[in-house]
């Protein structure tokens, strides 16, 4: 489903390409057609000047999605989203732009957010959660044409925030192209409530190793920075 709605973007997006390219060129036409141009012109160009459309359309498609086609999960359960690399998607190398990677995970932690129900919850409750950390490793290149599935899953817990990895990994052979650690922090509520309410239970599961020790660094991070903040204040005193 996912390559499917990727490749109605990519349609979407030559179709308006060339309908910009027919206005331009009956520009030479007549000064009819130029009224036209300036009439029509700013209702194509507008939104995509002022906002990441595609973002926003294909937000509203994952969603659609994940209430419609899909049944609620476990937040325990592994949530796998599929896709394709397009030409969209290349960088000067011809492989898939950094950017990219963490763009298709924000879609696929949006897949699990909803299918869990936590987004319901959120709603109920006026709360949000917003990404505090993110770190990815990339192991091999995905080229253009080249599938994939993302897996997401949350790992733990803390007082404020969940811990969550992802993985690309080639549906052939299940190597995986790169892994991510991020943490989700709540805002009007804590992970624990969230839970209880979901799955009757509470307390995180124990912290795997490299996320103890991301979860250190991030910690070391914050100190360095505060004590940096500390310091400039003295300095202007």
């Amino acid at each position: 489903m996912s390559c499917i709605i990727y490749v109605l973007f990519s349609v979407l997006q030559d179709y308006i390409f060339n309908i910009v390219t027919e206005e331009l060129q009956e520009v030479s036409a007549g000064p009819s057609s130029m009224s036209m141009m300036m009439m029509t012109g700013p209702l194509v160009f507008i939104p995509f000047l002022f906002f990441d459309v595609y973002y926003f359309v294909r937000m509203v498609f994952v969603i659609a999605y994940a209430r419609l086609m899909k049944p609620r999960c476990s937040p325990f359960n592994k949530f796998v989203t599929r896709g394709i690399c397009t030409t969209n998607d290349l960088d000067l190398w011809l492989h898939m732009n950094n950017a990219r990677y963490l763009r298709e995970m924000d879609f696929a932690r949006l897949h699990l957010v909803v299918c869990t129900g936590l987004w319901e919850i959120m709603k109920k409750n006026n709360a949000t959660m917003v990404l505090t950390a993110s770190t990815t490793r990339y192991r091999k290149s995905i080229n253009l044409f080249d599938f994939y599935n993302i897996h997401t899953q949350v790992k733990c817990w803390d007082a404020k925030g969940f811990y969550i990895e992802q993985r690309y990994v080639n549906p052939n052979d299940n190597f995986v192209f790169a892994i991510a650690l991020v943490y989700y922090r709540l805002l009007g509520l804590t992970p624990g409530d969230v839970m209880l309410e979901l799955t009757g239970k509470s307390e995180s599961p124990e912290f795997p190793e490299e996320i103890r020790l991301w979860a250190d660094y991030n910690l070391a991070s914050s100190n360095m920075l505060k004590n940096i903040n500390v310091c400039d204040r003295d300095k202007n005193d």
